[in-house]
């Protein structure tokens, strides 16, 4: 018998995060594969060292001074905050796959992630922010759940 492992898609209640969204819901793919689970992992793994590469330029920063920073810092600088945003659009395009997994009409692109990132920072700041966290929280939840 050869069994095949379905997709297994859960519904996120927006109205989790306030009940003003009401019924409003969005699909997340809580068993994603190895490989696209390898994809976020990979990620975060490089925004973090991104990250630490910044702490460490900024304490040089203080330590040698601003006239340092302005001959060898800036453009160091300016590399790692580029990094850090292909680390942002890694994200997005892995939560469009996350989201896309449901029915036809509650499919979400990369380019409608990045919108609602940052609409969301104009409007509610935590809401975006909510959103990943409960999707990865859904995950790590399906993963560890034992079924008997």
């Amino acid at each position: 018998m050869k069994l095949i492992i379905p997709k297994i898609v859960e519904k996120l209640n927006l109205s989790d995060y306030a009940e003003e969204w009401g019924d409003q819901t969005m699909s997340v793919w809580v068993n994603p594969t190895k490989e696209i689970s390898v994809l976020h992992d990979q990620n975060i793994d490089d925004a973090n060292s991104v990250i630490v590469k910044l702490a460490e330029l900024k304490a040089e920063r203080e330590t040698n001074g601003d006239q340092w920073f302005e001959e060898f810092g800036k453009t160091q600088e300016a590399d790692l905050i580029a990094a850090l945003e292909v680390t942002n659009k890694n994200a997005m395009d892995w939560y469009s796959i996350i989201w896309s997994q449901g029915v036809e009409n509650t499919r979400v692109t990369a380019e409608e992630v990045e919108e609602l990132a940052e609409t969301s920072q104009e409007t509610d700041p935590m809401f975006y922010q909510w959103i990943c966290a409960k999707t990865i929280e859904m995950i790590f939840a399906h993963r560890v759940n034992r079924k008997n």
